[in-house]
């Protein structure tokens, strides 16, 4: 079965974005528009990130599953062109894998995509030693990669 990420993103940056700016109070410039996810959700927030820079400033994606889409992605975020002024945030657990050699393989499999987007935009890699592939995990990680991507900062200054 051929995946459908390329749909869903297509519909959430221009359906869905347009019914939110229209229907809910958010701010709607690229500035504040940023998207997140954890596990496939961080993969699809890693992509989105860089195909569509033009709608999302920043893109928080924790413990990305790269494993079976790593070349394709790779080659979609050397050919994509991004807003030099996009972030990502690109984290992962030190216990998610069974063993060393995958440890090893995810770490490594992250310091490629950070050196594919590192002349195009701003990369924030953050391993953390205990961390699992879980809910709670992430949910511990939040104020970090809010603080990393200037989101909590940005709060404060727009509520003074």
């Amino acid at each position: 079965m051929q995946g459908q990420g390329e749909l869903l993103l297509n519909w959430m940056s221009g359906e869905l974005k347009e019914w939110v700016d229209e229907n809910l109070p958010v701010l709607t410039d690229r500035e504040h528009t940023f998207i997140g996810g954890s596990s496939m959700g961080g993969l699809m927030a890693l992509y989105a990130g860089g195909r569509y820079s033009s709608v999302y400033s920043r893109a928080a994606c924790l413990s990305p599953y790269l494993g079976l889409v790593m070349e394709p992605l790779c080659e979609d975020l050397d050919e994509a062109w991004i807003e030099e002024d996009t972030q990502f945030y690109i984290s992962w657990g030190g216990m998610e894998t069974g063993t060393q050699e995958e440890l090893a393989q995810v770490t490594a499999d992250n310091l490629t995509i950070q050196r594919i987007l590192e002349d195009k935009a701003s990369v924030y890699l953050h391993c953390y030693p205990e961390g699992t592939h879980c809910e709670a995990c992430w949910e511990e990680e939040t104020p970090v990669w809010m603080e990393e991507l200037g989101i909590l900062q940005r709060c404060w200054e727009e509520t003074e």
